[in-house]
């Protein structure tokens, strides 16, 4: 399972290239596509808005963490489109303490 570490109070934000099963960028579908990020008990810690680079089926994600608690947490991306549901692999987050206030 891939590990992100990311200090409480900064910016989540990460980009990345959706396509379909032929290669082809899925242009147009961010809203689609959810991503959440909960803790180990699956309680809701955040969803991340969703938006689409001028880049075809390049789509960014954000969150903000400055009311997370310091913990483990998991997320994944899913994209839904005609009844079909599609996730990624499942990513833990280690949330740690900012020692910049």
């Amino acid at each position: 399972m891939e590990q992100i570490i990311i200090k409480r109070g900064d910016t989540f934000d990460f980009s990345c290239i959706l396509t379909d099963d032929a290669g082809t960028p899925l242009s147009g579908k961010a809203l689609n596509i959810k991503c959440e990020i909960r803790d180990v008990e699956k309680t809701l810690l955040k969803s991340f808005t969703i938006t689409e680079s001028d880049t075809p089926g390049t789509y960014l994600f954000r969150s903000g963490t400055a009311d997370w608690q310091k913990r483990q947490a998991y997320m994944d991306i899913q994209y839904t489109e005609d009844g079909i549901i599609v996730s990624s692999e499942t990513i833990l987050i280690v949330l740690r303490e900012d020692v910049t206030q």
